[in-house]
């Protein structure tokens, strides 16, 4: 059965909807359930909050995760045009900013890189820009493009290196906030 709490401001709390969870590293041991009146809430150890993954022990490796998942399936949304000969790479690489680059770093200023997260997102970069430009014939052969070759052709930085940059912009954001914004 399902209530609702409305307050005093006419704020109303769906008992469905609403779970809480315990942060930092010294957890005392709480109930799983939480009470008010006749309401009772759940605890979780992780949620999607505007759609970015919030884990109780700060893991940013489970939200790095899902946002690869989620660029990939952009990515196979688009591979027909990006193995089509009749579109130049221009376009394929403006394809790739605009559409799968923006979903794979949405929250990438509040996350804390592993190395094993640094390899997985270079992975997945990798192989959108092979898709992109294609093989290379060398005499009778096809062979796949090396990573340095991937590089130099994408002229741009790195997804890694990008994201670091990213975290030192919002890093500055915050060191410039004035305490009373805090």
């Amino acid at each position: 059965m399902e209530f609702t709490i409305r307050s005093l401001m006419g704020l109303e709390i769906n008992q469905a909807k609403t779970k809480y969870m315990i942060c930092g590293t010294k957890k005392k041991h709480v109930e799983n359930v939480f009470k008010v009146k006749h309401v009772t809430f759940e605890r979780v150890n992780s949620f999607v909050y505007l759609g970015t993954l919030i884990a109780a022990d700060n893991n940013t490796s489970a939200e790095i995760n899902n946002r690869i998942m989620l660029a990939n399936r952009s990515y196979f949304g688009l591979v027909n045009i990006f193995k089509a000969k009749n579109i130049s790479r221009k376009y394929k690489v403006i394809l790739y900013k605009t559409f799968i680059k923006p979903v794979l770093m949405y929250g990438a200023a509040a996350w804390v890189l592993s190395k094993a997260d640094e390899l997985r997102l270079g992975v997945f970069e990798r192989k959108v820009l092979r898709k992109m430009y294609g093989p290379i014939y060398e005499g009778v052969t096809w062979r796949s493009r090396y990573n340095e070759e991937l590089y130099r052709l994408n002229d741009e930085t790195d997804l890694v290196t990008t994201i670091r940059i990213t975290r030192l912009r919002w890093a500055g954001h915050i060191v410039r906030m004035k305490e009373s914004a805090m």
